[in-house]
Parts: C-alpha cells; structure tokens; sequence
C-alpha cells in the first residue's frame, strides 16, 4: 500500500503503483493516479484522472470540473460525483448523488444517500439505476439506460420520490421521453416496460433466490461471544436462512471442518481468538472453499486501527454495531443477490 499524506498534486505528480493506494488529501487537476489493487481517497477530487483495477472509495466527493475521468474495475463510491467527463465502473457505483455526469456501471447505480438525486448527464448500468429524485424541477435533461447482454436478465429504475420532466429512459431498447412519475419501478418484462409499486423488483429475485439456492436456503454461520446479540442476529436471519450460531472462534472452525457455510457473520471482540486472527486462518485454510468463505464482520469496535486490521483481510463488509433486522437482511439480500448465481 502506498500512502500520501496529504494532497496528490504538482509536487507529488502522477503516481503508478501495482498495489493499493492511499491518499489522505486532496487529487487535484491534471493528475494521474494508476492502482493495480484499490484506491481510498480522504479528500476531493478534482480534473484528475484515476484509474483503479479494484474498488475506489472517495470521502469527500468527485468534482470534475467536466474533465475528470474515472475507470475502476470492481465498485466505485463517493460522497458525491460532479461535472465528471466519463465514469467507468466494472461493478456497481454507490454515491449521495450524481450531477451533470457521463456514467457507466457493469452492476447497478445507487444515489442513496441523504439527497438521493440523479440529475443531467447520460446514467448507463447493466443491472438497475435506483434514485430517490431523478432530474429537476428546471426540466434538466437526464438520460437513464438500463441494459443487459443476457435480455432474460431483470432491468429496472427504480424511483423512490419522483422524477421531474426532462428525464428520458431506455430498459432494454424500449424508451419513455419526458418520463413524469412519483415513487415507483419501470420494470422491463415480457418485451415492454411495466410501472410496479416500490419494492417489487427485489422481493421478485429473492423470490428466485430462494427457489434456486441449494437446498432451498443458503447457509450462514454466526460468531459472537455476546449471547443477547447472537440470539438477535438469529432471530433476525432464521426465517430467510439456514443459520448456525456459535460462541467463540474455535467453535467456528470446528464447524468448518464439517460443513462450508455460504456467509460467515463475524464479531472483532472475542475472548482468546479474535474475528481478525479466526479469519486469517480461513484465509490461510488448504481448503480452497473455506479461504474464500465470505466474511462481513459485525462490532462495535469503531477505531482506524481495527477497522485497518480487518480490511486488510479483505471480508466483503464490515458492518457496526447496533444493527438493525431491516438494515441486516438488505445487506445480506443485496450480497446474495450480487454474488451468487
């Protein structure tokens, strides 16, 4: 990992690396910033170019200045994405809000912070566009476009307030001009567009889901030494999943040698073995299955240094605690959903 404490700018210059990349400043204008692994940035970007073979994180929010280029190979998120020349992004891209900004995903585009709010600019995804606002009130033209190589695959823009005129769609070749509508998805189905209530897409793949999982339901595996939280957590999962609940990292890779979960939810604080050391050993199993089982941790444990540790083993989320039933199974869902065929 290579990190520069402070802005990426002149006296830096441009910077390729084959590993990940750090930034606890600024990218200013005319920058190049080429990452072989991911890329985190604490500030702002400004007409820089980046390119990431994995994920981009951006703190503070991309503002472009209608020159700033963006190519990322897995996931891309940010506060915010401004006047960016052109976005390309392998996976999915997650901001508050996107304005006035050429931009690609091979996975989904999700505006869902506290604006929620797509507005100007050409939006192209692969798998759904999900807004709480798409355009504005001054008729700004947005250009929406959802569409899939496989034409059986479910396409959607999902519209949780409403969308000004001015907006346009395409889900699979099939357009709306001047698109005007309040909360709803624009479902493509049976050759045409259909307008369902919220929420319609997503209990229609969990439904799939659930039919195509092995032996009905997937498995997932809890480790927690706290005995209230790891009955919560089970209460929460049991009716969508098959879950086993143990107390310590030792019970967990007792089970391992048995059985290959499909998730393993993972606490930091443990007595003896901590959630760290316990997924390092499944990151270093023989077993190809079990070191590449996900992994989200879930704990309370909030400092730089821990949060360090644990990414650095690469688990597929790291989630706070307190956390509530609606938020755990919309992130499990979403996981399942991404990541299992």
């Amino acid at each position: 990992c290579l990190v520069i404490e402070g802005d990426a700018g002149f006296s830096v210059g441009n910077i390729h690396f084959n590993g990940d990349v750090h930034i606890m400043g600024d990218v200013m204008n005319d920058v190049e910033i080429h990452a072989g692994g991911s890329i985190e940035i604490d500030g702002v970007v400004e007409g820089a170019r980046i390119v990431a073979g994995r994920n981009l994180i951006v703190r503070r929010g991309i503002h472009g200045k209608g020159v700033a280029v963006v190519q990322v190979g897995e996931n891309l998120t940010s506060k915010f994405i401004e006047a960016a020349k052109e976005i390309k992004v392998g996976n999915d891209i997650l901001v508050d809000y996107m304005a006035n900004t050429n931009a690609y995903a091979g996975g989904k585009i999700c505006a869902a912070g506290k604006k929620g709010l797509i507005m100007g600019g050409r939006i192209e995804s692969e798998n759904y566009i999900e807004a709480y606002t798409i355009g504005h009130n001054n008729g700004t033209k947005t250009q929406l476009s959802v569409r899939s190589a496989d034409p059986k695959h479910d396409s959607a823009i999902i519209i949780r307030d409403r969308a000004f005129p001015g907006t346009s769609v395409e889900l699979q070749g099939k357009t709306i001009d001047n698109l005007v509508m309040t909360s709803g998805e624009l479902i493509y189905m049976d050759g045409a567009i259909e307008t369902k209530e919220l929420g319609f897409l997503r209990k229609k793949l969990l439904e799939e889901q659930r039919e195509n999982a092995k032996g009905g339901k997937y498995l997932i595996l809890l480790v927690d030494d706290d005995p209230v939280l790891l009955k919560t957590e089970y209460a929460y999962l049991c009716e969508d999943y098959k879950v086993v609940a143990v107390s310590s990292a030792h019970d967990a890779l007792v089970f391992l040698k048995k059985k290959q979960p499909d998730l393993i939810l993972l606490d930091y604080l443990m007595p003896k073995m901590n959630g760290g050391q316990l997924l390092e050993k499944i990151r270093n199993s023989p077993d190809p299955k079990c070191a590449s089982t996900p992994v989200f941790f879930i704990t309370g444990v909030a400092d730089n240094k821990t949060r360090a540790e644990c990414l650095r083993l690469y688990p597929q989320g790291y989630l706070m605690k307190p956390i509530g039933k609606k938020e755990l199974l919309e992130i499990i869902g979403d996981f399942f959903l991404n990541n299992k065929e």
